[in-house]
């Protein structure tokens, strides 16, 4: 079985791209999100630093002090 195509992201190719090419675009770019909020979230942290924790990975900032 052969299987083909194409998948642009903001004009770019994303298949055929390395791991750090995809790396640099799915932080600030794009992002998954899951339709299952018991997969997504973990029930024993609040919310909030969930949420900055995701933001804290994706836009280079450290923790507060």
């Amino acid at each position: 079985m052969t299987v083909g195509g194409s998948f642009l992201f903001d004009g770019t190719e994303m298949v055929g791209l390395g791991m750090r090419q995809r790396r640099r675009i799915w932080g600030p770019g794009m992002a998954m999100v899951f339709q299952d909020p018991s997969t997504a979230l973990n029930p024993v942290m609040k919310i909030g630093p969930q949420i900055a924790e995701s933001i804290r990975t994706h836009s280079n900032l450290g923790r507060p002090r």
